[in-house]
């Protein structure tokens, strides 16, 4: 190809300009207070500036030429539709539009002095910008490492010009020059535990923030596909991955990929990132091969990448799959040579297989508008992993058993199912859903699917309440409730009294044990029990609520328990409930919640990446033993309903007393009256627990006979723990 020669002096005043924009994006992040960032870019500025300055110097000769070409300028505009349409859903990307502009003109500088101090020469034209979009679009660091981005970048044109081969006669770059810098790049941050300096899981998040991007991306990719010889590599790749995510379904019943076939990130790495002519296999069967494993390896790589990001004790783990679609690009163009060699044997051209061909590749376009018009609704809209309830079915199945952890709850829950909830949760939580993140603090106090984090299940309930979740509000009174410091029950009888005004059920009876009590307030009988009256109405609410089917039954079963606790002390006709109590903040919370000592996570702390609790940390909190596992606030409750003759909660107040890491023979004979209780309320836990006590004289005199009497009582009951009891 001729490329028409270009005078001199207009590449310098268009250096020039680049150097004055880059200058001028500099100062703009330092009025920004981007201090990182704008010494970032100073930093470019001044390595580019002295480089250009040597070349200048030294009196070397520069040629330059124009280089327009289609499939420049084609990804260019696709790469741009991408960021504007992305940019309506996630601010990030208009924030980030600065920053772009500043690497495109460290790539023409930093591409014009390679190229100048090698060969002489430069080809002016659009081939720079897609490189800096293409990369940006799965990699970009956050302010305090921006001065990676840059070295990124460079690294992308350096393996373009430097590392090259002749491939069938013509000298070309072996790697896709986006590809192969996120690919080393990549491999860097994994091996050096820096995934998150970068904002890859972000963007791999957000992009399907849009409601149609896969369409928007599918569509822009139809501009590619018709015009250059690609499109088989895209429908092999879709193809491969949605064959494995099938045969993943079939094997364990649960969605791969969570909510979607194909993730929004990795659908854009196999249209754009992976599919660039000059670095793929010439031959249609190479190409065909080329898509095939690409889309293996994404599935293999994700789930080696989700097992080693898993959380565990001692470290809080990250979401390290976004890397799924990129560790494998500059393998692959490596490769290329032999696929092309196993093409040339299969020889589909002989059949006038060939993309090259505009009829051909016309034909094959059209084949994968079809596949993708059968994938869309499992890609974007009506894929059943985006229901919430299918996996809190997988992670909770059935009622749960005694025991304080969820794995000892829920024995026959699935860990990946609990994994994949999480990752339902993390999302809308950051966008601000306070069930969201009521949720996903739950799993990190049960420990479903991870390890048991207290701390960072708090945080994500002080977000939840500050909301107006009020259970969340009441699982932060609970917490304080159990606390010696008078200042620490006032904020949970506040805590109860806002869920309560809420229509809480649960808050309202913590509200009325506290009166009941004198717990944070004045001891107040008349107050507990007109608590009460809104507990049975918050209750009574819950269980007619057929638009919330999975709450009904606890609803109606705890306003079986608050009718009894009335029984004769209900509030006489037309006396009002309790006042509500409107001088609570929410926006309070979080500085309630330190003030009473609570731990406090680090600032730059995000979803993702939060702390675990040290091993132990718990036990260090006044009132927060582990070991007794049931907080006293819950305990009253129990006492009242046990009183009341609910059988469950003579239960678990002697399984607490017995758990007590200390346990008296006194706590023995009173933990062995309340399962005696519950025994003749027909409680088959009961009698197990009783038969326990019978068998070691805990706080009874030691009877096997008794023993043996009562373990089959209770097997007969239900109870299966005791079934196996000899």
């Amino acid at each position: 190809m001729v490329h028409p020669i270009i005078p001199t002096h207009r590449l310098r005043l268009f250096t020039y300009a680049l150097f004055g924009v880059l200058a001028s994006l500099g100062l703009f992040a330092y009025q920004q207070e981007r201090w990182v960032v704008a010494a970032s870019v100073a930093g470019a500025l001044v390595f580019v500036g002295a480089w250009h300055a040597w070349l200048h110097l030294s009196g070397r000769s520069l040629v330059v030429e124009g280089n327009i070409r289609p499939v420049h300028y084609l990804q260019l505009i696709c790469h741009s539709s991408i960021y504007g349409y992305w940019s309506f859903y996630w601010d990030g990307v208009g924030a980030h539009v600065p920053m772009l502009l500043a690497q495109i003109c460290f790539a023409y500088l930093f591409d014009i002095a390679l190229l100048w101090t090698k060969r002489g020469s430069f080809r002016w034209g659009f081939g720079n910008i897609p490189i800096v979009l293409s990369t940006n679009l799965f990699i970009w660091f956050k302010d305090d490492w921006f001065y990676w981005q840059f070295p990124l970048i460079a690294l992308a044109f350096f393996g373009k010009e430097m590392i090259q081969w002749t491939r069938d006669g013509i000298r070309g770059h072996i790697f896709n020059p986006s590809g192969f810098t996120l690919g080393m790049f990549s491999v860097v941050l994994l091996v050096t535990g820096t995934a998150s300096t970068t904002y890859g899981m972000e963007i791999a998040s957000t992009l399907g923030r849009a409601p149609h991007m896969y369409v928007w991306i599918f569509l822009l990719g139809l501009i590619v596909q018709t015009n250059f010889p690609v499109v088989l590599m895209t429908g092999t790749a879709a193809i491969a991955i949605y064959g494995m995510t099938w045969l993943h379904t079939q094997t364990t019943g649960l969605y791969l990929f969570v909510d979607t076939t194909i993730p929004i990130a990795v659908f854009l790495g196999m249209t754009f990132l992976f599919t660039d002519p000059a670095t793929s296999p010439r031959s249609s069967a190479g190409k065909i091969l080329f898509g095939l494993i690409y889309g293996v390896l994404v599935v293999l790589e994700y789930q080696w990448l989700m097992h080693l990001g898993t959380p565990t004790v001692d470290s809080p783990g990250e979401n390290l799959t976004y890397f799924d679609k990129l560790l494998q690009v500059p393998v692959l163009n490596l490769l290329v040579p032999v696929f092309d060699r196993v093409g040339r044997k299969v020889n589909l051209e002989r059949f006038d297989f060939s993309l090259d061909r505009l009829p051909v590749r016309i034909g094959a376009t059209a084949a994968w508008c079809g596949l993708f018009g059968v994938m869309l609704p499992s890609l974007a809209y009506y894929h059943p992993g985006r229901n919430v309830g299918f996996w809190e079915e997988k992670c909770f199945p059935g009622e749960p058993k005694e025991g304080k952890t969820w794995r000892e709850r829920f024995p026959n829950g699935n860990e990946e199912a609990c994994r994949s909830l999480a990752v339902m949760y993390v999302d809308p939580c950051e966008l601000g859903d306070p069930a969201a993140c009521y949720g996903l603090g739950n799993l990190n106090f049960e420990g479903a699917g991870m390890p048991v984090r207290e701390v960072n299940g708090m945080h994500l309930y002080e977000r939840a309440c500050e909301k107006g979740y009020a259970p969340a509000c009441t699982e932060l009174g609970n917490m304080l409730v159990t606390r010696e410091s008078k200042a620490d029950q006032d904020a949970a009888v506040k805590l109860f009294a806002y869920g309560c005004d809420l229509a809480e059920g649960d808050a309202c009876r913590n509200l009325a044990t506290s009166y009941a009590r004198g717990i944070g307030v004045e001891a107040d009988m008349d107050r507990a029990f007109k608590e009460l009256e809104r507990a049975r109405a918050a209750y009574d609410a819950g269980c007619k609520d057929k638009s919330k089917p999975a709450t009904i039954a606890d609803n109606c079963a705890r306003l079986a328990d608050v009718e009894k606790m009335l029984q004769g002390r209900g509030a006489p006709p037309g006396q009002p409930a309790a006042p509500p109590t409107a001088a609570f903040n929410p926006a309070d919370i979080a500085a309630m919640m330190r003030a009473a000592g609570m731990p406090q996570m680090p600032a730059n702390a995000t979803l993702p990446g939060m702390p675990a609790l040290p091993p132990g940390a718990l036990a260090s909190l006044p009132g927060m033993n582990p070991e007794e596992g049931v907080p006293a606030a819950v305990l009253m409750q129990m006492k009242v309903g046990c009183d009341a003759g609910e059988g469950q909660s003579c239960v678990t107040l002697a399984q607490a007393l017995m758990r007590r890491a200390n346990a008296s023979p006194q706590d023995h004979a009173t933990a062995a009256g309340y399962v005696s209780r519950a025994c003749e309320l027909g409680v088959a836990r009961g009698c197990g627990l009783l038969g326990i006590h019978y068998r070691n004289a805990l706080g009874v005199p030691k009877d096997d006979a008794r023993a043996l009497a009562l373990f089959q009582q209770a097997c007969k009951g239900g109870d299966t723990e005791a079934c196996s009891v000899r």
